[in-house]
């Protein structure tokens, strides 16, 4: 008999990082800050119009209302599922995307593998499996 093999698609490491730090990013922002609203313009364009009448009429607040109730959503979203996934990464794993990404926006790596007194290339190596887990656990990993 036979032995059977399944072929694991190939993740796209460039694309998943990518997707991975866009989603990190939107969640380290709705940590710190929450979520700041767009306002609407209340003075008018006195700015000379070059074509003629279109008479579309401009719906500003309720652009900018869906905008504020669909950005805040999305953003509370992303961050409770990275909290989540967060949860089952492995200890070590936690710390260097919490470290890294969740805290302070100015930290660099070297910071990040001498504070948790690690090899630079286990370091890298545990970054890259912890990258790979948030993009399987929050289902934005990328095959190439």
């Amino acid at each position: 008999m036979g032995q059977l093999s399944f072929d694991l698609p190939k993740l796209d490491q460039q694309a998943t990082k990518k997707q991975v730090l866009k989603v990190l990013r939107i969640a380290r922002e709705y940590q710190q800050i929450g979520f700041v609203r767009k306002q609407i313009k209340t003075t008018p364009s006195y700015a000379p119009r070059e074509h003629g009448n279109t008479y579309a009429i401009s719906k500003q607040v309720e652009d900018v209302g869906s905008w504020n109730v669909d950005r805040e959503i999305m953003m509370k979203d992303a961050y409770e599922a990275v909290q989540l996934a967060l949860t089952r990464l492995y200890k070590k794993e936690r710390e260097i995307i919490v470290r890294r990404y969740l805290e302070r926006e100015d930290v660099c790596d070297f910071e990040v593998y001498t504070a948790l007194h690690m090899s630079e290339r286990k370091y890298y190596r545990m970054k890259l499996q912890a990258f790979n887990k948030l993009a399987y656990m929050l289902r934005i990993e990328v095959i190439g």
